[in-house]
C-alpha cells in the first residue's frame, strides 16, 4: 500500500460516509413544514433515550404556550400524540398536568412502551449522555430493559393518560384543523399533532433467497430459546451486538455477519463485548461477509470471495427499519435527500453563489460595480481614517479589495451554519467542536491577516 493509498484510506475510505439516511425534514424544536404538527424521538435524527424524552417534554410544553385555552369545538381535540413509546409517554405526561385543562389522546397501535417490551430479555440499556437531564417529569436511570420498563411505569402510575387503540394512515389538513386519519374509523381532528411513532417502518431485508424462511426472524424476543442452537445474527447495530452476546452467553453457538470491516454502529461497549467473546472463542465474528442464500438447514456466506456453508437453525436479521416515509409523504412532511423542484431550484441557486464568488475572488468579476466599491459607501468614514495607520484607515485599506469581501462572507456563512447546528445539536461535543472550527476561520483567517497585523504594520 502506497503513501497515496494509506492517505485517501486515513483522509475517508476508513470511514466512508455512504448515502444520509432518509428522515422527515424537521426543525430544532421538532417543527415540520405543516404548522401545528411536531416530530420527537428517533426520527429527529438522534436515537437515544435521554433525547427521545427530552423532545416529547419540550414539544408538548410549546403546544401549552400556544395554546393557551381548550378548542371550542367539542368534537376538537386540543392535541393528539401519534405513538405511545417513551416520547410519546414524554409529551402525554406533561401535558396531563396542564393548567389550561387541554384535551389531549395518545394513539398507538399497539401497546404503550411496546418497542422497549419487545427488547430482547435483559437486553442492556445505555441513558447516554450520562450528566444529561430530559426536559419534563419522566427520567429514566435503568440499566437493563425489565427495570426500565418498571421505572417507567411507576412514574406512568395514577396519571390519566387517554389511551387509543388504532393505526394512523397519515395527517391532514382539513377545516382548518389537523386531521389524524385512521386506518380503521374516522378522522380524529386536532389543534396540535405530535408524532412519535418512532423508525416503526417495515424490517430492512437481506435480499437474498431463502429469506422468507420461518426460520429467520426479526427480533430476538428470549436469547434462551436458541441455547443448543446454531444462530447467525445479521448486522453490527447495537441490536445486532446485544443479541448476539446474550445468544451466545445462553448457550447458542452464535455467528454475527457483518458485510462491513468493523462494528463502528454500535456503541463502543456492545463493540467491545463482541470482540471480548470472539476472542474466547465464544462467538465467530465474520466481517466483510455477505449472505447470498438461506436454506432449511444452513446459511450460505461469501467470505472475502470464498464461499462457506455453516449449518444453521435460526437466522436473526437485526440490520435495521425503513423510516415510515410514506407516512411522513402522505401528510406533506419533506423527506431529507429526496429531489423536488424546491430542492432542485436551491441546488442551481447554490452553484451559481458559488460560480459568482469564485470569479469575484480569482477572476476580479464586478470589479467596475461601484456597490461593490466599499471606499464609496464607506466615505463617511474618511475624516476619522484619514491616518492609514489607524484601525479604521487599514478598515478602508481592506475593503477597497474584493479578498476583504470574500473572506468576510465566507467567515459569516461559517459563523451562520455554526450556529445553527449548535441549535440543532445541542451536545458539548458539537458546540466545543463547531466553536472551534468557527474561530479558526474568525481569527487566523480573517481578522488577524486582514486587519490585525496590517494595523501592526505587517
Amino acid at each position: 500500500m502506497n503513501w497515496f493509498t494509506r492517505y485517501a484510506h486515513w483522509l475517508h475510505l476508513r470511514w466512508p460516509a455512504g448515502v444520509p439516511e432518509r428522515l422527515p425534514v424537521v426543525g430544532p424544536d421538532g417543527d415540520t413544514r405543516v404548522p401545528g404538527l411536531f416530530v420527537v424521538g428517533d426520527l429527529t435524527g438522534v436515537p437515544l433515550l435521554k433525547f427521545a424524552l427530552d423532545s416529547g417534554a419540550k414539544a408538548a410544553r410549546r403546544c401549552l404556550r400556544e395554546l393557551s385555552a381548550p378548542a371550542a369545538q367539542s368534537d376538537v381535540l386540543d392535541v393528539v400524540i401519534i405513538g405511545g413509546g417513551v416520547a410519546g409517554m414524554a409529551a402525554a405526561l406533561e401535558l396531563a398536568g396542564n393548567s389550561h385543562n387541554l384535551r389531549f389522546a395518545v394513539i398507538e397501535s399497539n401497546q404503550r412502551l411496546a418497542t422497549l417490551t419487545n427488547f430482547p430479555a435483559g437486553k442492556p440499556i445505555f441513558t447516554y449522555p450520562d450528566g444529561m437531564r430530559p426536559a419534563g417529569e419522566l427520567q429514566v436511570s435503568a440499566t437493563v430493559k425489565e427495570d426500565l420498563i418498571a421505572e417507567l411505569e411507576r412514574q406512568l402510575a395514577g396519571t390519566d393518560l387517554p389511551l387509543r387503540t388504532a393505526t394512523v394512515t397519515h395527517v391532514e389538513r382539513r377545516d382548518g384543523h389537523l386531521a389524524v386519519m385512521l386506518k380503521d374509523g374516522e378522522p380524529v381532528l386536532a389543534r396540535r399533532v405530535i408524532v412519535a411513532i418512532g423508525r416503526s417502518g417495515n424490517f430492512r431485508r437481506l435480499g437474498v433467497p431463502g429469506e422468507e424462511l420461518p426460520k429467520v426472524l426479526n427480533r430476538l424476543h428470549d436469547p434462551k430459546h436458541h441455547t443448543g442452537e446454531d444462530l447467525v445474527v445479521a448486522g453490527s447495530g447495537d441490536s445486532a451486538c446485544e443479541a448476539a452476546v446474550a445468544s451466545a452467553e445462553a448457550g447458542a453457538r452464535t455467528t454475527l455477519v457483518h458485510r462491513g470491516s468493523d462494528l463502528a454502529k454500535a456503541k463502543p461497549e456492545n463493540a467491545a463485548r463482541v470482540l471480548d467473546l470472539a476472542k474466547a472463542g465464544r462467538l465467530r465474528l465474520l466481517l466483510g461477509t455477505r449472505f447470498t442464500r438461506i436454506t432449511a438447514d444452513a446459511v450460505e456466506l461469501d467470505i472475502a470471495g470464498t464461499t462457506e456453508r455453516l449449518p444453521n437453525q435460526a437466522v436473526l436479521a437485526l440490520i435495521g427499519r425503513e423510516a415510515p416515509l410514506a407516512f411522513f409523504r402522505r401528510s406533506g412532511v419533506p423527506i431529507h435527500g429526496e429531489r423536488s423542484l424546491p430542492v432542485l431550484a436551491a441546488l442551481i441557486a447554490f452553484f451559481a453563489a458559488i460560480t459568482c464568488l469564485y470569479g469575484w475572488k480569482s477572476l476580479g468579476w464586478g470589479s467596475g460595480i461601484a456597490a461593490l466599491q466599499p471606499a464609496t459607501w464607506l466615505r463617511p468614514l474618511a475624516d476619522w481614517a484619514a491616518d492609514p495607520a489607524s484601525l479604521a484607515g487599514v478598515l478602508l485599506h481592506s475593503a477597497s479589495g474584493p479578498s476583504f469581501w470574500v473572506t468576510l462572507a465566507y467567515s459569516a456563512a461559517v459563523v451562520g451554519f455554526g450556529l445553527d447546528r449548535m441549535r440543532r445539536r445541542r451536545t458539548p461535543y458539537v458546540r466545543l467542536q463547531t466553536l472551534t472550527l468557527m474561530s479558526i476561520q474568525v481569527l487566523p483567517l480573517f481578522l488577524i491577516p486582514e486587519l490585525l497585523l496590517p494595523w501592526l504594520g505587517a
